[in-house]
């Protein structure tokens, strides 16, 4: 058996669209199972944004090497990055990406401790980590294909570990966060990422040219709903949204440290994310004040991508189209 590929900047970026397309096709799901850590049911659409914006740098992008590959992916992630779970999914690729770019040959080991560093940037791009998240699921995964990886040079067995424990942690979320097992579903950000990582194992068989069991292709490509929210669950929007508008934007040059201004901003709400690239800060919170977080953050730099959704219509939204 061929266990081996010449890991190239094109096998990267064939990895990244399939992610894409698979999030995509899964998008619908994905937002109708979001009741964490707003109901606002995005949480397909934040992911599939923030990876299309990836595959659109991507697209524009001539280097082919893994540096040059690795760089585009760490920029779109930036600018793409959307929504709470789509931040977290930036993070992660910024992290991944920013291991990868050193090395001129990729090894499933490289590969795995990559995913690793991806994971430790996730977690400390959140305020207030979760456990029973997206987050929970990539530290998971990740561990479990570097572990797998200190065994065998195998891709498909290193990767196809890290699916087949994404979908074990993923199947776990109920039980760390009660408002799962309310609701009677995983959480939607940690169905996203395996999605994601059976996209990566479905690319690198066919780079091989090798072929998976029939039992796990079926499993991977499945458009069989595995859960959906129990009839009697109920959310109180009242209780639920502490703020009601997530809100966005990005200070390019900024003058200010990234710490500094996320101290600053944390008394204005919450789920907040500040993160930096050498574009410049990406923020994200839930607030009642988005014209108070625009001037605060244009103060410091030229803002750009701003955005506010009002999360309680989104909710309200749902609610009447689940009605139907």
């Amino acid at each position: 058996m061929a266990t081996n590929i010449h890991f190239t900047g094109e096998t990267l970026r064939a990895m990244v669209i399939a992610s894409a397309n698979s999030l995509e096709k899964k998008q619908e799901f994905l937002d109708s199972i979001n009741v964490f850590p707003i109901p606002d049911g995005d949480t397909g659409l934040n992911l599939t944004s923030t990876l299309r914006r990836v595959v659109k740098e991507l697209e524009n992008c001539s280097n082919s090497t893994i540096f040059g590959v690795a760089k585009t992916i760490s920029r779109g992630s930036f600018l793409g990055a959307k929504g709470n779970s789509g931040v977290i999914l930036s993070q992660f690729m910024m992290g991944m990406a920013s291991k990868l770019q050193d090395h001129e040959q990729i090894t499933p080991t490289i590969f795995a401790k990559a995913m690793l560093d991806g994971s430790d940037w996730a977690y400390r791009a959140v305020l207030n980590p979760r456990e029973g998240t997206i987050l929970t699921v990539v530290r998971d995964a990740s561990k479990a294909a570097l572990k797998k990886a200190e065994q065998t040079d195998d891709w498909l067995e290193v990767i196809k570990e890290a699916y087949q424990i994404a979908n074990i942690s993923t199947k776990e979320t109920p039980n760390l966060l009660p408002v799962l097992k309310d609701a009677g579903v995983v959480d939607a950000g940690a169905q996203g990422f395996v999605y994601i990582v059976g996209s990566w194992l479905l690319i690198l068989a066919e780079q091989l040219g090798e072929s998976l069991p029939q039992e796990l292709i079926d499993d991977i490509q499945s458009t069989e709903e595995i859960s959906a929210i129990s009839p009697a669950f109920t959310i109180d929007s009242s209780d639920t949204f502490t703020f009601q508008f997530c809100t966005e934007c990005i200070v390019l040059e900024p003058t200010i440290e990234v710490s500094k201004l996320k101290k600053q901003l944390e008394e204005y709400g919450d789920s907040l994310f500040c993160v930096e690239s050498e574009i410049g800060i990406k923020i994200h919170i839930h607030t009642d004040v988005p014209e108070e977080i625009f001037s605060i953050a244009g103060s410091y730099g030229e803002l750009t991508s701003a955005k506010v959704d009002d999360m309680k219509e989104q909710h309200t939204s749902k609610l009447k189209l689940d009605d139907k």
